[in-house]
């Protein structure tokens, strides 16, 4: 169900569309019965892309909720967590220094 949802991405034309899809993302990483995820790294590029600062701050709030559900479902399997935090802090890092007080 992640895979389709993932390509679903490059159809999205509106913020507001994208609100609804990081909210699905969330819901479908809440749910995974497993701790990995399908098309990690296609996954963290969406998220990078979605900390863009031209996005409203909701957008990045959903965003950091979706990378706090990803690091809680990593931080108890030391290999999975070593192997991927590169993966995601890519999209992280470059955001902090820019975004606003409210979102920090």
């Amino acid at each position: 169900m992640l895979i389709p949802h993932l390509e679903a991405f490059e159809k999205l034309k509106e913020w507001t569309d994208l609100g609804n899809w990081l909210q699905k993302t969330a819901k479908y990483l809440e749910t995974m019965p497993t701790k990995y995820i399908p098309k990690h790294k296609v996954l963290a590029k969406r998220l990078s892309q979605c900390l863009n600062d031209g996005l409203p701050i909701g957008i990045h709030r959903t965003t950091l909720n979706i990378y706090t559900i990803i690091f809680d479902q990593l931080k108890d399997d030391k290999d999975l967590w070593t192997k991927n935090i590169a993966i995601y802090s890519f999209g992280l890092f470059p955001f902090f220094p820019k975004s606003s007080l409210q979102v920090n």
